[in-house]
């Protein structure tokens, strides 16, 4: 019989709990599940759900890279499932796990990773994550049928792989910043010949920021990061075209809207071309007063920190970059990534 082992790359004690009711509460069979919650010292673990096999290792790097490998490393399982700590799974997804990973060619499997809470400001957080012209992933939409995805769709807050092609991959790359590990695994599983595929059967509830100021000030970190970053690993963002497009439009239209300031039909236009496509954007999540009210404004201000967040992440690499080349008389990239991937 196949054998799940879940790794939890954990910090946050009151989301580690309900992570860990969420995994005791499925249908896998008695003996085929484990969870491994790998945390940081001084981390306290709230009290162990029952008939839950719960293994606590600590890590004393806060990387999530190095916290899934330790957790892999000590898992017994065939079948490796990662977890954010802030992820709770529906009762029938473990026993969905080792159903796929077990009968199906090589691939790494993920599902939706969506916030479903009913507040407001999550509503609206949900709408705007899914956006075709912002995050748009498709692990951030519903979907509708399994399909082959690309690096960016199957994140390591909902990933599930065989334990012979991780370990054939050699586990995720520790010298990477933690916004790129799970990118860089997908896309060595993909040149190995693995595919990457999603399925709604896989889907967990994952939190999101709230809005409005907790999930801005967070896509313009997150933004910050892939501007700063990108530029060393453009293999893990080559087939990013709308992270593109939004970008490349706010670098003409921006400009634009200076240059013309004295003709206000310029910013008109501009203006209601950016609200046409927001609205076609939401789709059937207009029929939510509150995201047909406030979802375009929201959707600008949050399309405003990506786009500060992106250009000075860019500045910010190129400034690097330059200070390294004036100081070893280089050409030399900052920031590259390791030639081998290795833990």
């Amino acid at each position: 019989m196949s054998r799940l082992s879940v790794v939890i790359a954990a910090s946050r004690p009151r989301e580690l709990a309900a992570c860990l009711a969420g995994l005791a509460a499925q249908q896998a069979p008695v003996g085929a599940l484990e969870a491994i919650a790998v945390v940081d010292p001084g981390t306290t673990v709230e009290e162990i759900p029952a008939g839950l096999t719960v293994t606590i290792l600590t890590s004393r790097d806060p990387h999530p890279a190095i916290k899934r490998n330790t957790g892999a490393a000590a898992a017994k399982g065939d079948v490796l499932a990662f977890l954010d700590d802030d992820a709770v799974p529906p009762p029938g997804w473990a026993a969905t796990a080792l159903r796929l990973a077990s009968t199906t060619d090589e691939a790494v499997w993920g599902g939706p990773n969506r916030d479903e809470r009913e507040h407001w400001r999550y509503r609206l957080a949900q709408a705007v994550q899914a956006h075709p012209l912002f995050e748009g992933l498709r692990s951030h939409r519903g979907l509708a049928e399994i399909r082959d995805v690309g690096i960016h769709d199957v994140p390591a807050c909902n990933m599930i792989v065989p334990r012979a092609l991780f370990e054939r991959l050699g586990g995720f790359d520790g010298r990477l910043s933690y916004f790129l590990d799970d990118l860089d695994l997908n896309f060595r599983a993909k040149a190995a010949g693995a595919r990457l595929r999603l399925t709604p059967a896989l889907a967990v509830q994952h939190d999101l920021r709230p809005l409005v100021w907790p999930y801005l000030r967070y896509k313009f970190r997150t933004r910050f990061m892939v501007g700063a970053l990108a530029p060393g690993v453009p293999h893990l963002y080559a087939d990013a075209a709308p992270l593109k497009l939004v970008h490349v439009t706010w670098w003409l239209a921006v400009p634009l809207a200076f240059v013309c300031w004295r003709w206000p039909a310029t910013i008109a236009v501009l203006l209601a071309c950016y609200l046409i496509a927001a609205v076609a954007g939401f789709g059937g999540r207009l029929r939510d007063p509150v995201v047909a009210i406030f979802g375009p404004p929201t959707l600008f201000l949050a399309h405003l920190c990506a786009y500060v967040g992106y250009t000075s992440g860019r500045i910010s690499a190129w400034w690097r970059t330059r200070k390294a080349c004036l100081s070893s008389g280089t050409s030399a990239t900052a920031g590259a990534p390791p030639s081998s991937p290795r833990a």
